[in-house]
């Protein structure tokens, strides 16, 4: 009778499961493509339902680790000698390329597509390779590894990975300020964003992956499901 009771509520099951084991907390999963950053007070889910008011809040952010386009991340990135440059607003280079380039996910862990997949017929293997990563980010400036220096393409990455921190961090802090949350609990692929942005802000950070293990950690909302059934029945 209520579809919107059913929509996109994945991250529900997930925060239930965590008000119960942790108490008072900012859950934040961090995905391929989305962020979820949930407030959980006093065991009660105080996050907006739908995605709309999710993103109103800043409690959904349309962010990932994986399949965000670089040009939806930065608008100006600084090159070379700190010279400042607009970026293209084409799809060349996603959050995966910036962290292969910077070491945070291996190329198993780049799991999509890459921006140029069709060029790599063939020849799959490279297509995930460090150094077609930083092609990639250089054509974000309309330029290419030649041109602009790896030490450039590199530079982008970082500057991906400040933004979504940024970005993270500016959601936190608002949920920390009115409900006065002292600890992040992280779950998804994206742990290493979460830590420093907790960092940042000097809250208490506590990571899934090290107590369930990675696999489970990227996949949280089935496991607290599961949890949560077992208690059901």
């Amino acid at each position: 009778k209520d579809p919107l009771s059913f929509a996109s509520t994945n991250w529900l099951a997930s925060a239930k499961f965590i008000s119960g084991q942790y108490g008072d907390a900012i859950f934040v999963d961090v995905g391929s493509t989305t962020t979820d950053v949930i407030p959980v007070v006093g065991g009660e889910i105080k996050a907006k339902r739908t995605d709309l008011e999710r993103l109103k809040s800043g409690e959904l952010i349309y962010s990932g680790i994986l399949r965000t386009n670089v040009a939806t991340v930065l608008k100006k990135v600084e090159i070379g000698d700190n010279e400042e440059c607009s970026i293209s607003s084409e799809l060349f280079a996603i959050t995966a390329d910036a962290y292969l380039v910077l070491g945070y996910i291996t190329a198993d862990d780049y799991s999509c597509e890459s921006p140029d997949s069709y060029a790599f017929a063939g020849r799959e293997k490279e297509e995930k390779s460090r150094i077609s990563a930083m092609r990639r980010l250089s054509r974000v400036v309309c330029s290419d590894l030649e041109e602009i220096g790896e030490d450039s393409a590199v530079g982008i990455a970082e500057q991906v990975k400040k933004a979504q921190v940024a970005r993270l961090a500016a959601s936190m802090v608002r949920l920390k300020e009115k409900y006065g949350l002292e600890m992040v609990v992280s779950a998804g692929i994206g742990d290493f964003i979460v830590k420093e942005a907790a960092d940042s802000l000097n809250i208490q950070f506590l990571s899934l992956s090290s107590i369930y293990g990675k696999k489970i950690s990227a996949a949280f909302p089935a496991y607290a499901v599961s949890k949560l059934l077992v208690k059901l029945f």
